[in-house]
């Protein structure tokens, strides 16, 4: 592998086709490890080696000016980039066989969106090779890039991760324009191969024609979802189809592309609006584009054409998760947390949107990641996100990034860059995976470090020169929340976590200097921001009072009850994203349910039916809809109808679910409930009837796993498969 060297097109080249033949001699076996950047698709003897999309995952390259970013970073990261491997043991031929590597822009060359700054990291498309024949007589040959190669302009001939692309049918390996590649170093990056999973097509959906407008025709796909359209049609050469795409309708039907990015300023001046353009050759042809996906519900198509339909792409990540109630609006939360938390798995990346910037923000990922634990079979997406978090933080001082691979952006110290020790402490405990807290524990401590360098007096106080310093977000009103506490809250809490974490590792020492700094920041903030007449915490403005009850803060308790009374006496949610999904889970935790219940049920303005009254079929960045309408972070608190209501957990000291514990809180007003998941003990299954007088519990437990039922005051052990219960109800009425 190391003698195969990195060839590179002509920077003119929009998604070029790099080809060479080659001979054999009787192969009875074929591998070959290949990569591209930006993305690659590999075509032996004009077969599509794999149904995989967008690869490779998208990581930190390699290194670019950071400085120029709208957020300037002088930091020192880790660049990585991969390479995947297959078997073509059954494309190859004895004789003359044909290598296609085709290349598009994808993030590396990406020149038009520019909101967080350059994100492109060079202009030449380049790709690398090593392929391994083996013949019947048992010899042995190596096919390597070398620069030899030649490359060809491909039907693509605009291509822009952010905006679409256009693929002319007219272009063929005939008429195309070729030029020879060109041998470039080796990108000064770690080199591996990804075992993390890659995007595919997921499922197929036949679009809704709803109407015309001139020669404009609208359909509707049934659901926001990301993906891409393929069209069929044979009209006339040089005839233009032309898509554009949108989550939702004006009121007079035309395309509404403000929530999907469709506001924001591109490089060149242009609108950020979702279009592709597919020019017909008079041959019938599937149009699809390759290097790109778009985030849509509603699809504009004008000119002539056969069929349409419309490909669901994300990471293949299958839901194992499911939740059915006699409430609507909890059913309608937890189908559009799973439909959005898939929207937005891209290159194994949790994103915080799929069109407008597609980053892997890393507050928006650490709020939801339980979640997505929960419901997703997601392990492999958060074992190579967490490698992004790690790569991304600055070598020498440990700050972390806003983004998970580094791609600018803005956030804060606390919900976002203490997901380099959540994201990993929150992965064990589900997964049980001892390597990866030993993997991050120096990451961790050189975070926790560079937090306390830009503490004052034991409060987070600053981060960066020139960036953002943000506590909560997305706020329902005006953002009041004090960042100083919501950072230092987050702080206290990885100190909480930290000390643990290096008892269960074995370090001591480094246990006792977290207990202590534990309490110097704890005195702080109490000191700082607790109201002494009535026991709130920062006079509990938009959910403060619940970084309160995280951190357990002196008095928490009381600013329990605070907080549970301003959201019964509100019914709504006025607290920024981070803030609600602690709320949820505290409100279901001690004895709170019904509030809960009433909060996720609310049809008021700051709650998530207002979002499903409003056509909603995705998670709001905002309450109120003014942003993103597909953003995962506020439907975090979607695991809660499992692990809360339907009590599907485990004890504090468990990982891996290896002791289960069944603890239902079961709202006054819930009827019945089913769910189940698929933890890494099993699947597990738990349903309840409740007529206000006694409720009738079923739960599924598998073999092999300690498992225990608890709910109010009863206790009992379950045994491997159904459990029955009839219980007097013991919640609040």
């Amino acid at each position: 592998m190391e003698k195969a060297k990195w060839i590179a097109c002509p920077e003119n080249f929009v998604a070029p086709v790099i080809f060479k033949t080659f001979t054999l001699s009787s192969p009875v076996s074929a591998s070959i490890a290949v990569t591209g950047l930006g993305f690659f698709t590999l075509f032996i003897n004009g077969k599509r080696v794999s149904d995989q999309l967008f690869v490779p995952a998208l990581t930190d390259y390699e290194a670019r000016d950071m400085r120029k970013w709208s957020y300037p970073l002088y930091d020192i990261t880790t660049h990585r980039i991969f390479y995947l491997r297959y078997d073509v043991s059954s494309l190859v031929h004895d004789g003359e066989n044909l290598l296609e590597l085709r290349l598009g822009p994808g993030w590396y060359r990406q020149e038009e969106r520019f909101a967080e700054g350059p994100m492109s990291f060079g202009r030449e498309l380049k790709g690398w090779f090593c392929a391994e024949f083996e013949s019947a007589s048992g010899e042995k040959t190596y096919l390597r890039s070398d620069g030899t190669e030649l490359c060809r302009h491909s039907q693509i001939t605009y291509s822009n991760l952010f905006v679409g692309e256009v693929i002319d049918a007219n272009v063929s390996a005939e008429n195309a324009e070729t030029a020879p590649v060109k041998v470039v170093p080796a990108p000064d990056s770690i080199f591996e191969e990804q075992t993390c999973p890659s995007d595919r097509v997921i499922r197929t959906i036949k679009p809704t024609f709803l109407h015309k407008n001139g020669d404009r025709a609208f359909y509707d796909a049934g659901e926001s979802i990301s993906g891409r359209p393929v069209v069929i049609a044979g009209g006339r050469p040089g005839e233009k189809i032309t898509l554009r795409f949108a989550d939702e309708l004006t009121p007079e039907g035309e395309l509404d592309c403000a929530s999907t990015g469709g506001l924001c300023r591109l490089r060149s001046g242009k609108y950020q609006i979702q279009q592709d353009v597919f020019i017909q050759s008079g041959e019938k042809t599937v149009f699809a584009p390759e290097y790109v996906w778009h985030a849509f519900r509603y699809i504009e198509i004008t000119g002539s054409f056969d069929e349409l339909t419309v490909d669901v792409i994300h990471t293949d990540a299958p839901v194992i998760a499911e939740f059915e109630s006699s409430a609507p609006e909890l059913n309608w939360l937890f189908d559009a947390y799973i439909r959005t938390q898939l929207d937005n798995l891209h290159n194994c990346i949790p994103s915080d949107c799929p069109h407008r910037e597609r980053l892997g923000y890393t507050g928006d990922g650490q709020i939801a990641a339980k979640s997505a634990m929960l419901t997703l079979d997601a392990k492999g997406v958060y074992k190579k996100w967490i490698q992004d978090i790690l790569d991304c933080q600055d070598v020498l001082n440990g700050h972390v990034q806003h983004t998970a691979p580094a791609m600018g952006g803005g956030g804060g110290p606390g919900g976002w860059g203490c997901a380099i020790v959540i994201v990993p402490d929150e992965y064990d405990r589900h997964y049980g995976d001892r390597e990866m807290l030993e993997k991050c524990y120096p990451h961790m401590k050189s975070w926790i470090s560079y937090l306390k360098s830009h503490s004052t007096h034991g409060l987070v106080t600053r981060e960066e020169d020139g960036g953002w310093c943000l506590g909560d977000w997305a706020t329902l009103h005006i953002n009041h929340s004090s960042a100083r506490f919501v950072n230092t809250c987050y702080l206290l809490d990885c100190l909480t976590r930290m000390t643990r974490i290096a008892l269960e590792l074995g370090y001591t020492e480094d246990a006792k200097a977290y207990q202590a700094y534990e309490k110097y920041v704890r005195a702080a903030l109490v000191r700082e921001f607790r109201d002494g007449a009535t026991g709130s915490y920062h006079a509990g403005i938009q959910g403060s009072d619940a970084f309160a009850v995280l951190t357990r803060l002196e008095g928490w308790e009381t600013a329990f009850q605070n907080m549970a009374k301003k959201f019964a006496d509100l019914g709504y949610f006025d607290s920024g994203f981070l803030a609600t999904e602690y709320i949820v889970d505290q409100l279901i935790t001690y004895g709170e349910e019904n509030v809960a219940y009433d909060l996720l049920t609310s049809h008021k303005l700051g709650s998530y039916w207002y979002m499903a009254e409003h056509g909603a079929t995705t998670v709001w960045e905002d309450f109120d809809g003014r942003e993103s309408h597909n953003h995962p972070m506020f439907g975090a608190p979607a695991r809660h109808l499992l692990d809360g209501f339907l009590g599907i957990t485990q004890p504090e000291d468990s990982k891996a679910y290896a002791r289960l514990l069944i603890a239902p809180k079961v709202p006054a007003k819930l009827e019945w409930a089913k769910g189940s998941t698929v933890l890494p003990c099993g699947k597990v299954a738990v349903s309840f009837e409740n007529n206000g007088e006694t409720v009738s519990f079923t739960v599924n437990v598998p073999e092999g796993v300690p498992a225990e039922f608890v709910y109010g005051d009863r206790k009992a052990t379950l045994v491997p498969g159904e459990n029955s219960f009839v219980l007097p109800y013991a919640g609040k009425k």
